[in-house]
C-alpha cells in the first residue's frame, strides 16, 4: 500500500503547514531548526514550490518530528514532507543564520546564501540552476572564479569536477541576465525580450 504522493507547496502554503505545526507543538521552550533547498528558496523569493522541507541542523527534535508526522496525517501530506536526510552532505562553511519563520514555539532559520549556493552547487541538477544564480546574484559575485572559489571553500576541491565547474559557470552566466520572475507554478527564469 502506497502513502500519499508529494504536494509541492508555495510560500503561502508552507507558512500555513508551520503554523499548523507550531501549534501542535504546543507549550515549552522554543524549537529551532536550519532548513536548506528549496523551502528556504520558496520563503525568500516566492517564485516556485517545493515538495520538502530539508532540515540540517542537529538533532531534528522528536517533539518536532512527531508534530509534523501528526500534520502530515492530518493534511494528507507524505510522511517526509520535513524530514533531516540532506544533512548527510553538508558543505564546511559557518552558517549565516538567517529567521525565514518564526512562530510561538518554531523557529526556522536559513543557513545564509553562500551556504545554500554551495549546497546547489554540488549537487549541480538542472532544477538547481535558477536557484543558484538567484543566490550568486543576491551575494553579489563579480566573476566566475569566485563562485569556484566557494566551492574549494565549502566542500575543500581543488579543483572541482568538469561538471561543477560548467554548472557553477553557468549559474554565473544566467545571474548576469536581466530576468523576469516566473510564477510559483514555474521553476525556470525567462529570458528578457529581444532589444528593439
Amino acid at each position: 500500500m502506497s502513502g500519499p504522493a508529494s504536494e509541492f507547496f508555495d510560500a503561502k502554503r508552507l507558512e500555513a503547514l508551520f503554523d499548523e505545526v507550531d501549534l501542535e507543538l504546543g507549550d515549552g521552550e522554543p524549537v529551532s531548526v536550519v532548513a536548506c533547498g528549496g523551502a528556504v528558496m520558496v520563503f525568500k523569493y516566492d517564485i516556485r514550490r517545493t515538495n520538502d522541507v530539508d532540515v540540517i541542523s542537529e538533532p531534528f527534535p522528536l517533539e518536532l518530528r512527531q508534530a509534523t508526522e501528526t500534520v502530515a496525517r492530518r493534511r494528507g501530506l507524505a510522511e517526509g514532507w520535513m524530514n533531516d536526510a540532506a544533512k548527510i552532505s553538508v558543505p564546511r562553511l559557518a552558517p549565516r543564520l538567517e529567521t525565514i519563520y518564526q512562530g510561538r514555539r518554531l523557529e526556522v532559520l536559513s543557513p545564509g546564501p553562500h551556504f545554500l549556493l554551495a549546497m546547489k552547487l554540488a549537487a549541480g541538477r538542472d532544477r538547481d540552476l535558477p536557484d543558484a544564480a538567484m543566490l550568486i546574484d543576491e551575494i553579489g559575485f563579480a566573476d566566475a572564479e569566485e563562485v569556484l572559489d566557494l566551492i574549494e571553500e565549502a566542500w575543500g576541491h581543488t579543483q572541482p569536477s568538469i561538471a561543477v565547474e560548467y554548472f557553477a559557470r553557468e549559474a554565473f552566466e544566467m545571474a548576469q541576465q536581466e530576468v523576469i520572475l516566473a510564477p510559483p507554478d514555474l521553476q525556470r527564469f525567462i529570458p528578457p525580450p529581444p532589444p528593439d
